[in-house]
């Protein structure tokens, strides 16, 4: 019986060994998660801070859309023009 203890003690020391190591690299890679989040965070301000909404747009977005609208409008009060004219 005491030689399947020290069987089942050496393999649980083994296996400690072992997950130690696999321990040592996971906390390694969690280190460099944790310093790439940091940077990922830094940028994230500084994207919101040069942020520009869509209200800041809406003025120039009405201005194209109504020079599109008055450009169509020529263009489609010509091609009638010319419709008419020709008949």
């Amino acid at each position: 019986m005491k030689e399947k203890d020290s069987s089942i003690l050496n393999k649980i020391w083994d296996l400690t060994k072992l997950n130690s190591g696999e321990l040592q690299k996971i906390s390694k890679h969690v280190a460099v998660l944790n310093s790439e989040m940091g940077g990922v965070q830094k940028e994230i301000v500084s994207i919101k801070k040069g942020y520009v909404r869509n209200e800041a747009f809406s003025p120039v977005q009405k201005l194209v859309y109504g020079f599109a609208g008055a450009v169509l409008l020529a263009v489609i009060g010509s091609i009638l023009a010319l419709v008419i004219v020709a008949r």
